[in-house]
């Protein structure tokens, strides 16, 4: 996807630059650049979640996935709500960090669809988190 959108990206620049004394088609080339930028940077947001995945036995951070998928997340979230993330310091886990950052972020969209757009500063989506130092002797 990079390079078709490195040419669409080229082009807008070149569009932007001929059409100075047009504003109307100015301000049409300018959006168009502003999402073709949001696109690049999604698809480098979407190349670096699909590396995440550790090998078998790592141990993960959970922050590091919560940090991606609000990473991927905050273009459906950021005309809706604030997000906040609350994680107290966790210890490393034997995890695949791929796999639960792409729960969260599927988490994260579905919420975000959920709310309509406008009114950001009215709504949250709040991550929390915590651990526990045992485990119950209950099954």
């Amino acid at each position: 996807m990079n390079n078709p959108l490195a040419y669409v990206t080229a082009n807008l620049q070149m569009l932007e630059r001929e059409l100075a004394d047009d504003e109307e088609l100015l301000a049409l080339a300018r959006e168009s650049l502003d999402g073709a930028r949001r696109i690049q940077t999604v698809v480098r947001q979407l190349f670096s979640f699909s590396r995440t995945a550790p090998a078998e036995g790592d141990r993960c951070l959970p922050a590091s996935a919560v940090d991606a998928a609000v990473k991927m997340s905050m273009v459906e979230l950021r005309d809706r709500a604030v997000l906040e993330a609350k994680l107290p310091a966790l210890p490393r886990v034997h995890m695949d960090q791929g796999h639960l950052a792409q729960v969260l972020l599927n988490l994260l969209v579905n919420a975000a669809q959920s709310i309509p757009p406008g009114k950001r500063d009215e709504n949250r989506v709040v991550i929390e988190g915590g651990s526990s130092t045992g485990r119950s002797s209950s099954p």
